[in-house]
């Protein structure tokens, strides 16, 4: 989805076209998942299962953020060593 996103399209109606097909697709294939999951497992602990569910999607969300965090932290941490070494290259 990504591809399509970022690829400049010579007909935007049929790009979203696509993409709200292939969303169709992916709830589709979640709703079978989900009856397949509840009909075949009688043992199953729904807390847990809807638990697990919540928490991989909040992993969809924070995963970029932390990474973001990160990578600004990185990228401060060589703009100040970078400075130290423009700053010591001067005295010498």
């Amino acid at each position: 989805m990504v591809w399509r996103v970022n690829r400049p399209e010579s007909e935007p109606g049929l790009a979203l076209k696509h993409m709200v097909r292939g969303e169709i697709g992916k709830l589709s294939l979640t709703f079978v998942m989900f009856v397949m999951v509840f009909y075949w497992l009688e043992p199953l602990r729904v807390g847990f299962f809807f638990s697990g569910l919540v928490i991989g999607m909040f992993c969809n969300i924070l995963m970029p953020l932390i990474e973001i965090k990160y990578k600004l932290s990185s990228d401060a941490q060589n703009a100040k060593q970078h400075s130290e070494q423009a700053g010591q290259s001067k005295l010498d």
